[in-house]
């Protein structure tokens, strides 16, 4: 037998991730953001991704009609799940046909290296001295930004979901590194394995590299919208 879908009291604490989101909604205009309901639930509320049985816009709007109908607010579309992230009131019930999420902290995990794209990943590879790869082709790095490095100059579009254009944590610019760095302060020695790709910036994660799923999903559609 189907049972609804409920929501318990979060048991995490969800840190940086509320003005992590406020940021995501002012820097994202390709999403329609919903009004809260009028009438909101007093006490605890959780932060959550729903997701309907349909895909795409029609599952958005069943889903937004579900959040609405039980006291909570829609703060972001997601129409490539089909659904919406929300805030519920603790205890909230939605429809059995609903699949309710936390929308979870998380973290990357690794060493800061902010300003720095250098990587061994053609040595380790065995692929020897760099020779036009990844020309034409853009390849998304969805994480904590990319900063404009020497080795990725000229070569790096910039979409984030959240905060400025750079990288203040470090990791989405090592990553790039790897992807498309052309080792140009190294000789051709540090090169990734694609020196001549483009990238296309995505940033999804703030200065100590914590995010959440709505933000990563939000990311996602960034790179989905780019074509």
């Amino acid at each position: 037998m189907d049972t609804a879908s409920s929501i318990a009291p979060a048991t995490s604490a969800r840190g940086r991730t509320g003005p992590l989101l406020a940021l995501a909604l002012a820097a994202t205009t390709a999403f329609s953001l919903l009004a809260p309901a009028t009438a909101s639930a007093p006490g605890p509320v959780v932060h959550v991704v729903v997701t309907a049985a349909q895909d795409g816009a029609v599952g958005v709007a069943s889903a937004v009609r579900a959040v609405l109908a039980a006291g909570g607010a829609v703060d972001a579309e997601l129409p490539l799940v089909g659904g919406v992230s929300a805030t519920l009131p603790a205890g909230a019930v939605l429809p059995p046909s609903f699949v309710v999420a936390e929308d979870r902290p998380m973290h990357l995990a690794g060493t800061s290296a902010a300003g720095v794209a250098n990587s061994t990943v053609r040595q380790v590879l065995g692929m020897g001295v760099p020779a036009g790869e990844g020309a034409g082709v853009t390849v998304a790095v969805v994480d904590t930004g990319v900063d404009e490095v020497a080795d990725l100059a000229g070569r790096v579009e910039h979409a984030g979901v959240i905060g400025d254009d750079g990288d203040e944590y470090g990791h989405g610019t090592f990553v790039a590194g790897l992807i498309a760095g052309d080792g140009s302060l190294s000789g051709g020695r540090y090169a990734g394995v694609a020196p001549a790709a483009s990238i296309l910036d995505v940033r999804v994660a703030d200065s100590e590299g914590s995010s959440n799923l709505s933000l990563v999903l939000l990311g996602l559609q960034k790179v989905l919208a780019h074509g």
